[in-house]
């Protein structure tokens, strides 16, 4: 017995070392069939991976990545989930199975999950945006309004989409000449939105401009050829 334990303490190190080489190797691998765009076999190798340390919170949330890429929401959420139970501190894990719960409709999960992004990381103006989207979707136009309000402040990616959706609540809680400023600016960040034309053109027509409003919506038709 002394004997095996002997042999054991002075390959342990290979072993770990092989481990981690298979490891690895099976990483790039899994990176290669991402590059291919095949999905269904960088997840394969990422539950390889897995299997050989069932608490590699990187492992899960690089499949979670995957199954997102793959439109399997659901399967994407479950390993967001189990990330989360290993290593709670990881914002995006929250961030990205929002955006998960968004894809499903499940409105009332993203709000938890976008809050809880956003008492992580307040300054995250991509989850603001996303969160004045759920809290439109749920139809708490003001809360919505915040929301939009600081994804632009903070500079978002989708601060043009921003300027509209917000147009669109402040139309909704009849401020019709923010809801104003907001289609312009919305327009002027991306000319080829053809939305802010739509909703401009009602906003307009309700404003009893009605030459004008009818050029909004003659646009629009024409964007919605292209």
């Amino acid at each position: 017995m002394k004997r095996i334990f002997i042999l054991f303490f002075i390959l342990s190190p290979f072993i770990d070392c092989y481990s981690q080489t298979v490891k690895d190797e099976y990483y790039s691998c899994a990176i290669e069939e991402i590059d291919k765009h095949n999905y269904p076999g960088a997840i394969e190798y990422f539950t390889r991976v897995i299997e050989m340390n069932p608490k590699d919170t990187t492992a899960y949330f690089d499949r979670a990545l995957t199954k997102y890429e793959m439109k399997d929401f659901v399967g994407a959420i479950a390993d967001f989930n189990q990330s989360i139970i290993i290593d709670s501190t990881e914002v995006d894990n929250y961030f990205l199975k929002g955006l998960c719960e968004v894809e499903l409709k499940n409105y009332k999960t993203a709000f938890v999950d976008l809050t809880k992004t956003l008492q992580m990381e307040e300054g995250n103006a991509d989850a603001h945006f996303y969160r004045g989207f759920v809290n439109d979707n749920l139809k708490n136009y003001n809360k919505a309004i915040t929301d939009y309000s600081r994804a632009i402040e903070l500079h978002s990616d989708h601060s043009a989409e921003a300027y509209g959706k917000r147009g669109f609540m402040k139309y909704k809680t009849l401020d019709y000449n923010g809801a104003m400023e907001d289609y312009n600016k919305a327009i002027e960040l991306n000319p080829t939105n053809k939305d802010c034309y739509l909703h401009r053109s009602e906003l307009k027509i309700k404003l009893g401009q009605k030459d004008s409003g009818s050029l909004d919506l003659n646009k629009y038709k024409e964007l919605s050829k292209k």
